[in-house]
């Protein structure tokens, strides 16, 4: 009986020392890539404190965008957002949106607005303060988010996170599929992009090309590219494009004047 526990034993220690090698799986330098074991929510949470956004719903903020005066106002039955700006008379129009519902005042005189042109109105200006209080609208309920891929840009390793939105609360163009790349080590959100349906459909990439930091929240200037040839196809690759110099810049993105209280 000794005899086949001592046997027995031993037979435990070799299987232990062979299986051990496999356990701790050293690999070499080459082989071993160091990806953080983080989940989509964890960082998106990571660049939503980062970005300093959650104090957005606390306050008042203005700025300029192009011939616009935009205005995020915490009214006392609720949330403003306007846009104001004279037109080529000089007439100054101001559109409040409030709730569900947008008024068009000209010289202070409310015009009465068809339902297309109020939600076209409502459109520009909600387009405007989601880029510019990016990644803020990543923690939105409609928001669907994936980690499909972690990548590199110029050198600097990326998560690659896709979006997509529910049909209920998604806007009207829910069926937009965003891609945004944010940086692994430090967590910034230095490049993002869409894919759009509507006008024969199109695709957008944007980078990075300033911050601005007003009372501890982050603001994005961006240089906005398209591509030089069709990539509706091909549209998860367009990181790939933008390194190989496949797109090119139509426009860039300023806020200007910025002001938080």
């Amino acid at each position: 009986m000794n005899k086949l526990l001592l046997i027995f034993t031993s037979l435990l220690l070799v299987v232990s020392c062979a299986e051990k090698p496999d356990e701790v799986k050293e690999e070499s330098a080459d082989e071993f890539v160091a990806v953080k074991p983080q989940n989509v929510e964890a960082i998106i949470d990571s660049v939503y404190r980062k970005s300093g956004v959650e104090k957005i719903n606390q306050s008042d903020i203005y700025f300029k965008f192009r011939k616009f005066d935009f205005a995020y106002v915490q009214g006392s039955d609720g949330l403003e957002r306007s846009r104001s700006f004279l037109n080529d008379e000089g007439d100054r129009i101001v559109d409040l949106w409030r709730g569900d519902s947008v008024i068009r005042t000209i010289n202070d005189e409310k015009i009465d607005l068809s339902k297309k042109k109020e939600n076209a109105y409502k459109n520009s200006i909600n387009s405007v303060f989601y880029f510019g209080y990016l990644p803020k609208a990543l923690k939105d309920p409609a928001v669907n988010s994936d980690l499909i891929d972690t990548v590199q840009i110029k050198n600097k390793d990326y998560y690659k996170i896709k979006v997509t939105f529910d049909e209920e609360g998604g806007g009207e163009d829910y069926h937009d599929i965003f891609l945004y790349w944010i940086g692994v080590e430090d967590y910034a959100l230095d490049y993002l992009a869409y894919q759009y349906f509507t006008n024969d459909g199109g695709i957008r990439f944007r980078a990075v090309d300033k911050i601005t930091e007003v009372d501890g929240i982050e603001f994005r200037d961006y240089l906005n590219y398209a591509p030089k040839e069709n990539l509706m196809n091909d549209y998860f690759n367009v990181d790939q494009v933008f390194e190989n110099d496949g797109l090119e810049v139509v426009s860039e993105i300023r806020l200007e004047e910025i002001v938080v209280e």
